[in-house]
C-alpha cells in the first residue's frame, strides 16, 4: 500500500500528462494502466472471480503476495486470483495469457517457490 506521501516513477499512457501517484490517486481510479521500464502493469481496484462477482481488495488481500517495488511494499494479487479473472473476462488477450499463467501456477504449487504473503 502506498502512503500518501510515497510517489513511484512511472507514467500514464499519455506521456505528457503528469500525475502524482499515491493513495488517494489511486483509490479514484477503478482501473489503471501505468507504462514502467520493465513492461505495463494494471493497477485494479478489485478482480472478477470465476463466476463474475467483484472480489474487492478486502477479500484478495489474505490471498495476495507482499512484494517491494522500488522500496515501496504493494500487495500483489494471488495468481489464481488473476487466472480467474482473466477467465471469467475471456477477452482474446486473456485466453492468449492464460497457458503462461497456467505454467507459472504449476510451477508454483511447491511451497518453497511461493512469495511471502502478509496480511
Amino acid at each position: 500500500m502506498l502512503d500518501s506521501a510515497s510517489t513511484a516513477s512511472l507514467t500514464t499512457r499519455q506521456p505528457h500528462f503528469p500525475i502524482r501517484l499515491d493513495r488517494d490517486t489511486l483509490g479514484r481510479m477503478e482501473i489503471s494502466t501505468w507504462r514502467t521500464d520493465a513492461g505495463d502493469f494494471d493497477v485494479l481496484t478489485d478482480l472478477p472471480a470465476s463466476d463474475g462477482r467483484r472480489l474487492r481488495y478486502d477479500e484478495l488481500v489474505g490471498r495476495a503476495g507482499n512484494q517491494e517495488v522500488h522500496g515501496i511494499a504493494v500487495y500483489v494479487a494471488a495468481l489464481e486470483d488473476v487466472i480467474a479473472s482473466k477467465e471469467w473476462a475471456d477477452r482474446p488477450k486473456d485466453r492468449q495469457a492464460l497457458p503462461e499463467l497456467r505454467k507459472l501456477a504449476a510451477h508454483r504449487e511447491d511451497p518453497e517457490d511461493r512469495p511471502t504473503t502478509t496480511r
